[in-house]
């Protein structure tokens, strides 16, 4: 019986930290977490708190899959507590048993050739200095939020979406429709509440450390790149058979 009891305390912390939104795991947030933003995750008994610590330059506009996903008792849940801690009102009425749910947005980095140029370019040397002497930093690819009726309504008429950096410090979603733009949504105007990361692999060629991509905690880097850059630098035993 006192296992059974242990059991269950173990399941309901798990069930803190994490949610299923499609088909996959994501960790849940009270905080304010923004895609495309770099931070640490500190772990916690009842939730991983993700601190930013750095929010890169993008010059080139990053492509994202944006989607409008229908609430659970789960995800809802998380979104409740997200708007408490943040400040924000709860907008809608989530009731199980009613077949029309509401919905919030789910965005994922989808361009991670530009997201990679971007974070390589001159304008972001500070940030590439900053995480090759930080190995704790990730990156934030993919987040689930709430933005509000009106403002969902606009996001599932897009057919493209791009994270854009046009204000210092501030992100964007750019919507577009038939190859031209049609609306600009602030995403701290959204409540968000699930978020996945994905930390760097670094390679070296002649004397200069660069970001070689980005991977998510289950993959790893491949040959001649490591998420540790100091092992770039490891001295070669030509001697060692």
């Amino acid at each position: 019986m006192k296992k059974l009891g242990l059991l269950v305390i173990i399941l309901s912390v798990v069930s803190c930290k994490t949610v299923q939104v499609q088909q996959s795991q994501q960790r849940t947030t009270k905080k304010v977490v923004e895609i495309g933003s770099i931070g640490t995750i500190t772990k916690g008994l009842q939730q991983n708190v993700f601190q930013t610590s750095n929010l890169p330059v993008y010059k080139q506009k990053i492509r994202v899959a944006a989607s409008i996903t229908t609430f659970t008792d789960a995800t809802f849940n998380a979104y409740a507590q997200a708007a408490k801690e943040q400040s924000k009102p709860i907008q809608i009425t989530y009731i199980d048993s009613v077949a029309n749910k509401p919905g919030y947005a789910h965005l994922r980095i989808l361009d991670k050739v530009a997201l990679l140029n971007e974070l390589n370019a001159t304008h972001n040397k500070a940030t590439n200095t900053f995480l090759q002497n930080s190995n704790a930093n990730v990156l934030v690819t993919s987040m689930s939020a709430y933005f509000g009726a009106v403002d969902l309504s606009t996001i599932s008429q897009a057919e493209e979406v791009y994270v854009v950096n046009n204000k210092p410090q501030k992100y964007s979603l750019e919507l577009v429709k038939n190859g031209k733009p049609f609306a600009l949504l602030d995403i701290s105007k959204g409540v968000p509440f699930t978020y996945t990361t994905a930390s760097f692999c670094w390679k070296k060629e002649g004397s200069k450390i660069s970001i070689a991509n980005i991977i998510e905690s289950r993959e790893t880097c491949a040959k001649d790149t490591y998420r540790n850059v100091a092992r770039l630098n490891k001295k070669v035993n030509y001697f060692k058979y």
